[in-house]
């Protein structure tokens, strides 16, 4: 099993309390393939994940520079690239949301 993080850039520099479509994607999929996966409150947690998926959609969102070095990490979205960058992959893309990622931020 993978340990799966996932950083909803947006929701931690408080730009935004809209949940990220690809995001929920990428949770979904995984989940589906056996992976376990956490959506992150911090980036200090980065490195105790095997990949860390981050997503920001706009580009006045700040975040840490030293995120874009780590080995484990694969970046997206508009905040990131202006054409948002690569496209998910297929299966990723056509996979049912993961609404249920985001129910420690709801529940709070």
């Amino acid at each position: 099993m993978t340990r799966i993080g996932i950083i909803d850039a947006d929701l931690l520099d408080g730009k935004s309390n809209f949940p990220n479509l690809a995001l929920m994607k990428i949770s979904s999929f995984n989940k589906k393939i056996g992976n376990d996966v956490d959506l992150l409150t911090s980036y200090s947690e980065i490195l105790a994940y095997d990949l860390v998926y981050i997503s920001k959609v706009f580009n006045f969102t700040s975040s840490p520079a030293w995120i874009e070095k780590q080995y484990n990490v694969v970046l997206g979205g508009t905040g990131f690239y202006e054409d948002g960058g690569l496209d998910l992959p297929d299966a990723i893309e056509h996979s049912k949301p993961d609404y249920e990622l985001y129910n420690f931020y709801v529940n709070q």
